[in-house]
């Protein structure tokens, strides 16, 4: 995320736990307000990574494939995907 627009929300930070269409759009337009949003996902990733799934689309997709939808609502978003299962991830 390289917010360097400055926004009303800049200074906020937003967990992003969200799939699709609603929630992914609704934290977008919180980024691009200036809020700092982390988006939580499984180590499966969000499923909307594989909806439309282009080779080489995103600088942060996993092994290099991802999809234009997700790409653009979570523009602007930090990401991180954690183990729940696993002591080092609790």
């Amino acid at each position: 995320m390289s917010n360097k627009n400055k926004g009303p929300l800049q200074g906020m930070k937003v967990l992003d736990w969200t799939m699709w269409q609603f929630g992914p759009v609704s934290t977008m337009m919180l980024a691009d307000l200036g809020a700092e949003v982390i988006k939580i996902e499984s180590l499966d990733g969000d499923h909307g990574r594989q909806f439309s799934q282009v080779s080489g689309v995103g600088s942060n997709s996993y092994d290099n494939l991802s999809s234009h939808y997700f790409e653009v609502l979570n523009r602007q978003k930090l990401g991180i995907a954690v183990n729940l299962k696993s002591n080092a991830g609790r």
